[in-house]
């Protein structure tokens, strides 16, 4: 959350998520009623939709590597077992099986590494989804509104399943 004036690291993201998710917003209320829980939720889903397919090389990049690491496991035990008093040969050994099986322990990590911050990004805009809230990262407060007001299914979507009768009821909604 900003504050203060200051900016913060990931407010480019979140800029960027906003954009999306308020471009599908926009593309569904073509054909549906732009203050409608269906549309919000629409639009959420299909940026959820979006990232995944957008971060799918990562993630197929995470399993290939963790697959690779698979493969070697075997090799791996043998040479911890034959080389078990020497830590620095082990080492050695060990790097040398993974370079030329083309295995890298850390390339299994990288791809969450850049999922994190975006998954982040969405959870922070959608919390900023909430009556009254300020209009942040391309919002307008028409649309801030618009979103905290929207129900699914009977249920306003901008509350958290641990909201407060006080909460549900700015909504006009009950348990």
């Amino acid at each position: 959350e900003t504050s203060g004036g200051r900016g913060h690291v990931l407010d480019p993201l979140y800029t960027v998520i906003s954009f999306i998710m308020l471009r599908f917003h926009d593309l569904f209320s073509i054909v549906l009623d732009p203050a409608a829980g269906i549309t919000w939720t629409l639009s959420i889903m299909f940026l959820v939709i979006t990232i995944r397919a957008l971060l799918f090389p990562l993630f197929v990049k995470q399993i290939k590597a963790q697959r690779r690491m698979q493969l070697i496991q075997p090799e791996m035990k043998e040479l911890r077992e034959k080389y078990k008093g020497d830590r620095e040969r082990l080492n050695q050994e060990m790097s040398r099986l993974m370079k030329d099986n083309n295995a890298n322990p850390i390339a299994g990590c990288l791809p969450l590494l850049v999922q994190i911050p975006v998954f982040i990004s969405l959870f922070h805009v959608l919390r900023q989804v909430k009556p009254g809230g300020t209009p942040l990262y391309g919002w307008t407060q028409e649309q801030i509104d618009s979103a905290a007001e929207a129900k699914l299914l009977g249920a306003p979507i901008s509350l958290p399943f641990t909201a407060t009768a006080e909460q549900l009821s700015e909504l006009d909604a009950s348990q």
